[in-house]
């Protein structure tokens, strides 16, 4: 990153034993970055602004500057402010944007009950068998971010209850309240993280049973739930239960 030091007062300045005329710039060298960090001096006219460094299209803060002035090939650390990355040194940048193009694929899987839902498995289509009988079988990693439903009576209440791994009580992994509404929606990257157990392996099963909470039934209903793939690996797997 090419760099360049401004001093912006009206006299002349020496940082890092460099010399700097009134009103004037200096590009910034590989050696002088030691020079300047070890310069009281420039630091303090850093933070107030006397020196100004630009990173050839902004004027960075004192606290960027410093730490841009950091940087060097052997660390191999770079500038994250106003990107969206987490890792502060470029091979961890390079993985993690790896990670997002390889992963990062939101699938949707449908289920539906084309008549009055009470206390019943959604089937994946009108003519399949139920999700307690022909689960969901995941092929890869994903956590789940997302849920719709659909019916149509405003009228009724449900909890839509995610199992995983099998159909018992303690398969339960989430359950999703819905009331008196034709349609909702919840949406959340991080629900993994109140919830660790919505984060699937490869081969893992996932079912949804429809928990009527009025007495009106739902019906024609829909419920989608919305997977983000965080790896993928070649495998084959499976089981015989």
């Amino acid at each position: 990153m090419s760099l360049i030091l401004k001093n912006t007062t009206g006299s002349v300045k020496v940082w890092g034993g460099i010399q700097i005329e009134a009103a004037s710039q200096y590009a910034i060298q590989e050696v002088d970055r030691l020079r300047l960090l070890s310069d009281t001096l420039f630091l303090t006219d850093l933070t107030g602004l006397s020196a100004v460094v630009n990173d050839g299209a902004t004027n960075l803060s004192a606290a960027d500057a410093a730490l841009v002035l950091k940087l060097d090939a052997s660390e191999g650390r770079f500038l994250k402010t106003g990107t969206n990355f987490l890792s502060n040194d470029i091979r961890s940048a390079i993985n993690e944007a790896v990670s997002v193009m390889v992963s990062g694929r939101i699938i949707m899987v449908e289920s539906m009950r084309t008549s009055s839902l009470s206390n019943q498995w959604m089937r994946r289509h009108e003519n399949a068998l139920t999700m307690d009988v022909a689960p969901l079988i995941l092929p890869f990693a994903a956590k789940l971010i997302g849920l719709t439903f659909v019916n149509d009576a405003s009228s009724s209440s449900i909890n839509v209850e995610l199992y995983k791994n099998g159909k018992e009580s303690g398969n339960l992994v989430y359950t999703w309240p819905v009331s008196l509404k034709k349609h909702a929606y919840l949406f959340d990257m991080n629900l993994v993280n109140t919830t660790p157990a919505l984060q699937f392996s490869p081969g893992d099963q996932f079912g949804i049973f429809g928990r009527r909470t009025s007495l009106i039934n739902p019906s024609k209903s829909m419920i989608t739930a919305f997977f983000y793939v965080t790896s993928e690996t070649a495998g084959v797997g499976g089981s015989v239960t």
